[in-house]
């Protein structure tokens, strides 16, 4: 009897060895949730510091493109007792200039913020992208810097609807600039060819911030780009042109697979994680809990067959 105990424990134990075996490699994570710590040897170290100089530009916002030539830049700081500012201007002829602009002020109180003007059409600049570099040494000497960016033109665009059969454009411009006259826009396609379905067209100002509608007329689907000039009244160019980018999709026929189903082929709606089986997602989870009742399982079946087997052998001996 107990050597017939001791062959359902050991096969069980076996059965149970290779279940969680197979189960440790299944679930992800495993050698992960392994790791231990030793709190014996960890140590948290606190470093105590004086106070950090902090910096930041809040205007210009970084990567923004303005018309206006009547500017300024702002910044923020804390623990800061000087500050210097660098302007970097690169005009249309591709050449950088570097100004220099010294914001010392005695009276910096922590937690403020100073601003200084910043006239784009004033001597040595103009049309073209800037990059402001503001410094500041705190009172221990310690540094703090930052960078933004920004673009000034006579006139950009954005993309500000996109409708079936059309899209719009809204055009930005200062409209008390005593040079722009004429606004020129172009699209061409990937390959720089004008599309004639769709350009040139040309405004005439003064006049307030207006919008262009464009038919797409079955325009393929693919990349443009929209190029709009800025002219004075003799035609000249005021800048290099401003470009935007266009990635039309042509639009969807009514009726179509497409058009009803949406441009996603997982027609169930299911994320795109573990695998299909007759049309249900099985994730890694649901998986390993499977694979563990199944196991349980075959212990059960396991025990079950041996004391059976146990039970007709005592019966034959009667």
């Amino acid at each position: 009897m107990k050597k017939t105990r001791k062959k359902i424990l050991g096969f069980v134990g076996l059965v149970l060895v290779v279940a969680m075996t197979v189960l440790a490699i299944m679930l992800p994570g495993a050698e992960a949730s392994a790791l231990e710590t030793n709190p014996v040897t960890d140590e948290v170290k606190v470093r105590v510091v004086g106070s950090t100089p902090l910096i930041s530009l809040i205007y210009p916002e970084d990567s923004s493109v303005l018309v206006d030539p009547a500017q300024h830049f702002q910044f923020e700081y804390e623990n800061i007792e000087t500050t210097t500012t660098e302007i970097y201007y690169t005009d249309s002829e591709g050449a950088e200039h570097i100004y220099t602009i010294d914001t010392v002020d005695p009276n910096f109180y922590p937690g403020t913020s100073e601003e200084y003007p910043l006239d784009l059409s004033g001597t040595g600049y103009g049309y073209g992208n800037y990059r402001i570099t503001t410094r500041g040494v705190g009172y221990d000497g310690v540094t703090s810097e930052d960078t933004i960016s920004f673009s000034y033109y006579p006139v950009y665009g954005e993309i500000i609807d996109d409708n079936v059969g059309t899209f719009n454009l809204g055009l930005f411009y200062n409209a008390n600039s005593e040079d722009l006259a004429l606004i020129l826009v172009n699209v061409y396609d990937a390959n720089g060819n004008l599309v004639t379905a769709l350009s040139p067209k040309t405004i005439n100002l003064p006049g307030a911030e207006v919008d262009l509608e464009f038919a797409k007329n079955n325009l393929p689907s693919g990349a443009y780009t929209v190029e709009i000039i800025g002219l004075d009244s003799e035609g000249n160019e005021l800048s290099v042109p401003y470009t935007l980018d266009l990635n039309y999709e042509e639009d969807k026929k009514e009726g179509s697979e497409d058009s009803e189903n949406g441009s996603n082929n997982n027609a169930t709606g299911a994320p795109d994680t573990g695998f299909f089986w007759g049309g249900t997602n099985i994730t890694g989870v649901d998986f390993a809990t499977t694979g563990l009742i199944v196991f349980s399982a075959i212990v059960v079946l396991a025990v079950v067959l041996v004391v059976r087997n146990k039970r007709e052998k005592t019966a034959l001996n009667v």
